[in-house]
């Protein structure tokens, strides 16, 4: 959209400078591209903190233990984080507890 404005000499060679730009043209466009940014971010922040639903550690890994326990059978159980790497990491299959030692 064409539009005719009055910007200040000085304003409009730091807004050059500091996007970078080669055109008069080029530094309002990313300004204001860079203004709208920084509004939409700001409108975001409202809601920062506010969502409940987000579940903690234990309970991600809960979700984790109750899926290997399906794909796996209800005896499973993991003792180490490297027993949690190797049995995601297998097909999907029956796995006992002594596959986790090997």
């Amino acid at each position: 959209m064409k539009t005719t404005i009055d910007i200040p000499n000085k304003e409009l060679e730091d807004a050059i400078r500091f996007t970078g730009a080669s055109t008069k043209r080029e530094a309002v466009v990313t300004a204001i591209s860079d203004y709208n940014r920084r509004q939409r971010m700001a409108g975001l922040t409202r809601y920062s903190g506010t969502f409940t639903g987000m579940p903690d550690n234990d309970q991600i890994e809960g979700f984790e233990l109750e899926r290997m326990k399906r794909l796996h059978g209800e005896d499973f159980e993991f003792s180490t984080p490297d027993d949690v790497k190797a049995a995601t990491s297998k097909a999907p299959g029956r796995l006992k507890k002594n596959d986790m030692a090997k």
